[in-house]
C-alpha cells in the first residue's frame, strides 16, 4: 500500500465509516489490528482524534483538522504518482487550448506557467481565434478547453463562469466631448464612468461581430438605440486601443487590459451603461467527448489562477 495511504488512508475511513468495526471490514483488516493503529496514531500526535464515547464515533476538534490535512496529503500523493509515472513512461498527454487572439497575450505568459509548473507531463498546444471559431472547434473535438466570453451563445458548450469583466471604452485625451463631462468615479471602484450617448457623434472602432466581445457591445447599442456616425471594423482589440491613441476614434477593451496591459497615457478609460456593461468570461469544453485528466487539470487551474489573480470582491468559484 502506497505510504501516505497507509498512513492516513486507515484515519479518513474510520472518519467515513465512524467505526472501526465498520472500517476494518472495508479495508479487510482485522479490527484489533486498526485499533491498535488508531492508538499509535494518536499517540504520536499526543492527542485524541476520535470521541469513543458515542456512537457512532466521531472527530475531535483535532481530529477534524487532522482529516483535512490527510484528505489533501493523500490527494497530493496519487498526483505525485500520476507525474512521475507518466514521466517515467514517456506517457505525455496532449492538451488542446483555444483562446481569442488578444486574450491570448494578456493571460497565456502568467497562466502556462503556472499550469506547466504543476502538470510537467501535459504537453499544450494553443488555438488562437474568434469566439465562433473556437465554439465550432470545441464541438467538432478540435480542441479540448477554451477560454472564451460570452458561452451562453453556444448552448452546444459546457461553461463554467471564471470572472466578469466591464468593457472599458477608450478615448483620446483630446476629444472635446471629455471636457463636457460629468465623471462618476464612485460607480465602479474608482473606474470612471461616462454615459454613451453623449458621444454619439464619435467615431467608433470594433472587431468583428463574430468575436463575442464585439458582439456584446454591438447588442448593448441596440438595446439602446445607439447609432455611431461611424463605425470602423477591425480584427484587433490592440489595434484599436493604438489608433484611439494616435486619433480621435473611441475603441473598446475589456477590463483585463488596464491588468495586464500598458494603456498608452494620450487615452482616457471609462465603463458605461446602466448597470455597466459587463463581459462573462467562461471556460468551455464540449460534453460530446470524453473528457481527459489533463483538460479538468486545466479548467481547475484556471479557476485556481483567476481568483488568485483577480480577487476584485468576487466569491471564489469551484468547479
Amino acid at each position: 500500500m502506497d505510504l501516505f495511504v497507509s498512513k492516513y488512508g486507515f484515519f479518513i475511513e474510520i472518519a467515513e465509516q465512524g467505526s472501526i468495526t465498520k472500517a476494518a471490514e472495508k479495508l479487510h483488516i482485522s479490527q484489533p489490528a486498526l485499533s491498535k493503529y488508531l492508538h499509535r496514531l494518536e499517540q504520536s500526535l499526543g492527542t485524541l482524534l476520535f470521541d469513543r464515547s458515542v456512537l457512532p464515533i466521531r472527530l475531535t476538534k483535532a481530529g477534524e483538522v487532522f482529516l483535512r490535512y490527510a484528505v489533501q496529503a493523500v490527494n497530493q500523493e496519487k498526483m505525485c504518482n500520476d507525474q512521475i509515472t507518466a514521466l517515467r513512461d514517456n506517457d505525455y498527454e496532449t492538451l488542446r487550448v483555444g483562446i481569442g487572439t488578444w486574450r491570448a497575450s494578456c493571460t497565456l505568459p502568467a497562466l502556462l506557467p503556472y499550469f506547466e509548473e504543476k502538470y510537467p507531463y501535459v504537453r499544450v498546444m494553443i488555438y488562437e481565434g474568434l469566439s465562433d471559431d473556437l465554439a465550432e472547434q470545441l464541438q467538432r473535438g478540435n480542441i479540448d478547453v477554451s477560454i472564451l466570453g460570452s458561452a451562453d451563445s453556444y448552448p452546444y458548450i459546457t461553461s463554467v463562469p471564471l470572472r466578469n469583466e466591464h468593457v472599458l471604452m477608450l478615448v483620446n485625451n483630446t476629444n472635446p466631448v471629455l471636457s463636457r463631462l460629468s465623471i462618476d468615479r464612485v460607480k465602479n471602484g474608482g473606474i470612471p464612468h461616462a454615459d454613451l450617448p453623449d458621444f454619439r457623434q464619435e467615431r467608433f472602432i470594433l472587431t468583428s461581430r463574430r468575436q463575442g466581445f464585439a458582439q456584446v457591445i454591438y447588442d448593448y447599442f441596440s438595446r439602446i438605440h445607439f447609432m455611431p456616425r461611424e463605425i470602423l471594423e477591425i480584427t484587433n482589440l490592440q489595434t484599436g486601443m493604438y489608433m484611439t491613441a494616435q486619433s480621435d476614434y473611441i475603441s473598446f477593451v475589456p477590463e483585463i487590459a488596464i491588468h495586464s496591459l500598458l494603456i498608452p497615457e494620450t487615452i482616457s478609460y471609462f465603463t458605461f451603461g446602466d448597470p455597466p456593461l459587463i463581459y462573462p468570461i467562461s471556460i468551455g469544453y464540449s460534453d460530446a467527448f470524453p473528457m481527459k485528466k489533463s483538460t479538468m487539470a486545466f479548467i481547475e487551474t484556471t479557476i485556481a489562477f483567476t481568483n488568485a489573480t483577480f480577487s476584485m470582491g468576487t466569491a471564489p468559484i469551484k468547479v
